[in-house]
């Protein structure tokens, strides 16, 4: 049997008394009780943030005796992202990256300290960042990653968990990360934003007109070719994004006369005609079409000399 030291005083009593009776003396009868060697502290020595453990403090007799006084001894601690109760129960606070602490106890005038390690374990996001092309061509799809660091200094890919959204007429998101772009006029800028835990980031990046819609053709040339000659006439194109281009090699030639003929490059011949006569030349290039009225122009000498024979 264990006996606490506050039960030492009457226990010598009652030993006096009784041996008062029986005419011992006192030296024959006061018990001998074990003397307090130490304290000692026990338990984890990590506990995670914002979590919590318990320790216990047994004290230590000369005798190799010992006993538990979690619940009287007097606990503390020195960090402020601790605080422990008086029964050993330490509750911990949030941090930004692992911290050492020291819980103490005394009892009977001895005291006991205890190192443990608090464990940024509950990882904050600091920041988002976004990975992925500056550029990317109208009607194709780009991949971008969102990466999360965290206070603990470590970083993670969370492109899967994060949630992408846009503002733009001209792209989308299909799916985690991957934006589809649309057709655009124009190069254009576009930005979305990536969020996740809280926190949130954007990102720009241009759609470049690369596939240029065609807006209308123009035929330039001579208004009027004299008969039995030829004129090199340009077929220009006018796109959505500003330029122009000369496909007068590439689009489909026509006219409506049967004194003239347009060769693959736009080149007109015309035979000879009684009069001035007026024809319609035509060039078609990818859905579009454009014309130019042209006059054949008899020419003047012809004209005297058959006027000439006619008297």
């Amino acid at each position: 049997m264990t006996v606490k030291r506050n039960s030492c005083l009457g226990i010598s009593a009652l030993f006096l008394w009784l041996g008062g009776m029986m005419g011992l003396r006192s030296s024959d009868i006061s018990p001998s009780f074990p003397s307090l060697k130490n304290i000692e502290i026990s338990g984890p020595s990590e506990v995670d943030e914002d979590g919590s453990a318990s320790y216990s403090c047994k004290v230590n007799y000369d005798d190799g005796s010992s006993e538990d006084v979690t619940g009287s001894a007097s606990w503390s601690e020195d960090c402020w992202y601790a605080e422990i109760s008086s029964g050993g129960r330490l509750k911990t606070g949030v941090i930004i990256r692992d911290e050492t602490c020291r819980i103490s106890a005394v009892y009977g005038g001895m005291r006991d300290s205890f190192a443990i390690t608090i464990k940024n374990s509950v990882k904050a996001v600091v920041r988002l960042e976004v990975e992925g092309p500056s550029e990317m061509n109208e009607n194709e799809s780009a991949y971008f990653k969102c990466w999360a660091y965290y206070d603990d200094g470590g970083w993670e890919n969370v492109s899967d968990a994060a949630d992408w959204t846009e503002d733009s007429w001209y792209a989308g998101f299909d799916s985690a990360g991957k934006l589809v772009a649309g057709s655009v006029n124009s190069n254009t800028w576009v930005r979305f934003w990536v969020s996740f835990k809280g926190h949130q980031g954007n990102y720009d990046v241009r759609i470049l007109n690369n596939i240029r819609v065609l807006i209308r053709l123009e035929i330039r040339g001579p208004g009027e070719i004299k008969e039995n000659s030829s004129a090199d006439y340009v077929c220009t194109a006018f796109f959505d994004d500003g330029g122009t281009e000369n496909v007068s090699s590439a689009v489909s030639w026509s006219e409506d006369s049967w004194y003239a003929e347009v060769s693959n490059g736009g080149g007109v011949s015309t035979d000879e005609v009684e009069e001035d006569k007026w024809f319609r030349l035509y060039a078609l290039y990818r859905g579009q079409e454009a014309s130019l009225q042209i006059k054949i122009v008899k020419h003047l000498r012809q004209i005297v000399e058959g006027k000439r024979r006619e008297k």
